[in-house]
């Protein structure tokens, strides 16, 4: 009887070491998000940075709460929503005019924003906390897609991307200001249709 509570009392211990490591499950709203604790975030730290596409300096990481992701996931939705009104909140550099059906044109991307809110509540969800400039930034890492399990670590894009298949969304608000920036998007939602 005796050892068996001791091997009770080491499994348990094995599995809460293992649980420090996990990514946090939480509530945003009426959906399901993961929370990546720094401890992960720093023993991954390439494979997330990996992801940032203007390759910024990140001094470290901060966690993230489910109260901040919230406000992160509202602030992205929003954001999305006054896109769709006028793109070039999103796309300043895109010009009215171009044809229609081409990636750089600003109707294009009034309709793959009308397609990602379409899709929003599908949408998994990762937030990561980044110092960056002195600033907390909350990474909003988003995907839709086969085999994509956020519970089980952060989704590296590069590593697991698969044009027609998959969709990620990512953005990240500095916590500070409450801004918004870096929206990206890979895997267009008009592909094949």
């Amino acid at each position: 009887m005796r050892l068996a509570i001791l091997i009770s009392f080491a499994a348990l211990a094995l599995g809460t070491a293992r649980a420090d490591d996990a990514l946090e499950k939480c509530e945003v709203g009426t959906y399901t998000g993961y929370l990546v604790p720094v401890d992960y975030a720093e023993k991954h730290r390439d494979d997330i940075l990996a992801t940032l596409p203007d390759d910024p300096v990140v001094a470290g990481f901060w966690k993230v709460s489910e109260q901040i992701a919230v406000v992160a996931d509202r602030n992205l939705r929003e954001r999305l929503e006054d896109a769709v009104k006028d793109p070039k909140l999103l796309f300043p550099d895109l010009t009215a005019g171009r044809e229609p059906g081409l990636p750089d044109s600003l109707e294009y991307q009034r309709e793959e924003l009308k397609e990602i809110l379409e899709n929003y509540d599908s949408y998994q969800r990762q937030y990561v906390g980044l110092m960056i400039g002195g600033h907390e930034i909350v990474l909003l890492n988003y995907t839709i897609g086969p085999g994509l399990n956020p519970a089980e670590g952060f989704i590296c894009i590069r590593r697991v991307f698969e044009p027609g298949k998959m969709h990620f969304l990512q953005a990240r608000l500095n916590w500070d200001y409450k801004l918004l920036s870096n929206v990206s998007m890979y895997g267009a939602w008009q592909e094949g249709k």
